[in-house]
Order: C-alpha cells, then structure tokens, then sequence
C-alpha cells in the first residue's frame, strides 16, 4: 500500500489491487506519513491473557535439565498441576524443547587414570612375544526398537520389517600392535560362545607364548566356566579392566538385587527358575471329581 501509493495511485485503485476497503488503505498510508516506517509495525492489542507464569519457561528448562525420560504428563506432574491442558503445557514445552531422541553417550569411569594405569602396567610385566589383543562383543539386530519422533505433517515415515526379528551376537579381538582383526558370529552372547572365541583365538596364534585379551568385567568374562577353561589353557590370559584377577560374583540370592542396579546384568549361564512345585497348587474344585463341566476350566486354571 506505502509503495504503490508513492507511485501516485490512489487509495480506491489500491483497494482494488489488494482486495481490501479504500478506508484500510488510507488508514496505513496516514500512519505511515505521521510515525514512519516504524509506524508500520503491529501496536499491542487487548486479549486473553496467557496461561502460566512467566516463568514457567525457566522451571520447564530446569526439569528437563534433569535425566529422565520426561513426557508432557510427567512434566504436568512435577509443575505442580497447572491451571492448564496438556495441550497448552505441550506448546509451551515445545517453545523451550524438541520431542526427540536423546543422544547416547557412553558414561565414563571415575576411576579411568587408574584403570588404564593398571593395564598398561600388566600388558608391561607381559612376557617376550606375547600378543595383545582388545576385546568386545555386540549386538545386531534385523529389526531394530523404533523410537517415537517427529514426522513432518502429511508424510507418514516407512519401517521395512522382512519377516520375523533375528539377532546375533559379534565376538571380536583387535590385535594391538599389528592391527589384525578377529572375530566370531554366533547366536548368543554366553560364556560357552565366549569360551568358543577364546579357542578361535588361541589357533589365530598358534606360535604365540601367551595371548592376552584385554576385556571389560561383564558376567561372562568371569563366570567360573570361563575360570575352568583358562586353567587347561594356560597360553590364555584375560587382563580385566582395573584388575588382573576378576572381582568376586554376587551370591545367588543378591542376583535379583543386582539386576536392578545401574550397569549390571543378569547372568546369561543361569538356568530359569523352576516351575512351581505340585504342593503350591490351589486345591482342587469339590465339583471336580462328581464330573462338573468347569473341570476343564479349573485344571487350566490351575
């Protein structure tokens, strides 16, 4: 409107070229000829006031600060229940967050100098012709857990999903010094597989006086079919991360407690429980035996 009006066209042809009242187009150009450009700008109008505090922003910013797997109800809760929807709180999270996966950074040891002093001080006190090797496993998975994200509007995101899950499990040893790489697929991450990497290893070096693998203090590097097949090998060394001798395992009844701590995890060798014993049971229906029809019920049910 201000530049076509500065080409000496009047505020009727403008209305027409724009599609607006002739009364809109003068209002515009006499602010613009009283305030100048800064005139133009949108000047602050009566509504509705907003909801929440201002500073809800900040206390929102200092939850999520904290690790958690925070979600717009979890949010409400810990807000205190604001006079608000979830909806409304889900706008303002989304002025301060992004709903998206979290980037996984591996926790560091705090006791790392030690740890790594430890080892270089074992790999030292190795004999002659000895060959060092780093040692890991992993896990592939043909379907991959799909986390919640964003989709664009209107688009919908495609999983390719080939048949039922598989996973397999990848054992392997990089040689320090010369660079060559070992490794094993096999179908589950156990001591017995471990036990099966261990010997591939030993013949990758049949001249070798001693093979050191340097490895982590997971269950299955220490687990007592481990401690068995090292005492027939002798050729066969594991320098343990901080240690040479492997930290003692939890007792079987703390096995339960010691899932649930962070970085620990169940003992794969261990069988399942038993199925309950016969005298657990709830005794039989008095109808049962006179022939009921719910007899086929009961006994599922039992």
């Amino acid at each position: 409107m201000i530049l076509l009006s500065q080409q000496h066209w009047t505020a009727t042809s403008v209305a027409e070229l724009l599609g607006c009242d002739p009364r809109t187009v003068r209002r515009w150009v006499h602010r613009y000829n009283q305030e100048g450009a800064g005139g133009l700008a949108d000047r602050p109008r009566v509504g509705r006031p907003r909801l929440g505090s201002r500073r809800l922003g900040a206390r929102i910013r200092r939850l999520l600060g904290q690790p958690k797997a925070w979600t717009i109800p979890l949010l409400h809760l810990y807000l205190g229940r604001p006079a608000m929807s979830l909806r409304t709180l889900r706008r303002r999270v989304g002025e301060v967050a992004a709903w998206r996966r979290p980037r996984l950074v591996a926790k560091g040891a705090p006791d790392a100098d030690q740890v790594v002093a430890t080892v270089r001080q074992a790999i030292a006190d190795l004999p002659a012709g000895a060959v060092v090797l780093a040692e890991d496993e992993t896990h592939v998975n043909l379907l991959p857990w799909v986390r919640s994200t964003w989709i664009p509007h209107g688009t919908r995101q495609h999983v390719m999903t080939p048949g039922s899950n598989r996973r397999r499990s990848i054992f392997g040893a990089l040689d320090l010094a010369s660079g060559r790489f070992l490794y094993q697929i096999t179908r589950r991450a156990v001591s017995t597989t471990f036990i099966q990497f261990m010997a591939h290893v030993l013949a990758g070096y049949p001249d070798a006086p001693l093979v050191v693998l340097v490895l982590d203090n997971v269950v299955i590097h220490r687990s007592k079919q481990v401690q068995a097949w090292l005492q027939t090998h002798p050729r066969m060394r594991l320098v343990y991360g901080g240690a040479l001798q492997p930290p003692p395992q939890p007792r079987r009844t703390d096995l339960g407690r010691a899932q649930g701590r962070l970085g620990q995890q169940p003992n794969p060798d261990h069988r399942r429980a038993h199925p309950p014993s016969p005298r657990l049971l709830p005794p039989p229906h008095p109808c049962a035996a006179a022939g009921d029809r719910r007899t086929p019920q009961l006994t599922l049910a039992s």
